[in-house]
């Protein structure tokens, strides 16, 4: 039997764990540093807005890599999922089905659309829709 330890639960952790956990004869154990969520996981199109506002599943940092501009805040997943909870949470512009895309408002004027904005003319900042408390 080999016994694994993967340290990190973002996207590749968990996947990476779920991989050698498939293996009969092996024995995972997957580490994760940030708070222990208990209950049931957000069903499918639900609201993603916890990850954005909750300051147990954040890592705020500051970047510095605009010369002569402050440090902006850096939002970083902690928790199972690590920052594609984050990222997930966050989208901007139009989808190739012509669907309109919600810009979560943290972000409205982040370092995330202004790079955005900077590289693609046309993107621009939408509405988040929900229905329900629910993300449509």
């Amino acid at each position: 039997m080999t016994r694994w330890v993967v340290v990190g639960g973002g996207a590749a952790g968990c996947v990476v764990a779920a991989r050698l956990a498939e293996r009969a004869d092996d024995e995972v154990l997957l580490v994760e540093s940030g708070a222990r969520h208990l209950g049931e996981p957000s069903p499918p199109g639900s609201d993603l807005g916890p990850y954005l506002t909750d300051p147990s599943r954040l890592l705020p940092t500051e970047v510095v890599r605009r010369p002569g501009r402050e440090p902006e805040p850096y939002l970083q997943g902690h928790g199972l999922g690590g920052s594609s909870l984050v990222n997930g949470s966050i989208v901007t512009g139009d989808d190739p089905g012509g669907h309109r895309l919600p810009l979560e408002p943290p972000w409205a004027h982040g370092p995330l659309s202004t790079a955005l904005r900077a590289a693609d003319p046309g993107a621009r900042p939408v509405q988040l829709v929900r229905r329900d408390r629910r993300r449509v």
